[in-house]
């Protein structure tokens, strides 16, 4: 594989991860989670939640581009094998 198709993927990894990351951003309801997680906890400052929040975005955001990845690698590899 040519140093070119290695940074091709990596790039389309990262617009998959960042496409991903404004979705979750636009469409989980961070005020229903928000109430959620006070009930749970109590009084929540808001530094507090947003490091929760931030953090529960970024790593949910990469968790779904490693199973996304994974799975097209996957159907690459078995189409490649046929």
């Amino acid at each position: 594989m040519k140093a070119i198709h290695i940074a091709l993927l990596w790039a389309a990894s990262f617009m998959v991860y960042a496409v991903i990351l404004i979705l979750m951003y636009a469409f989980i309801p961070q005020g229903k989670l928000f109430a959620f997680y006070s009930d749970l906890t109590g009084p929540v400052s808001g530094t507090e939640w947003d490091n929760l929040i931030s953090n529960f975005f970024i790593l949910g955001s990469a968790a779904i581009t490693f199973l996304l990845v994974w799975a097209a690698a996957c159907i690459a590899l078995k189409n490649r094998s046929e």
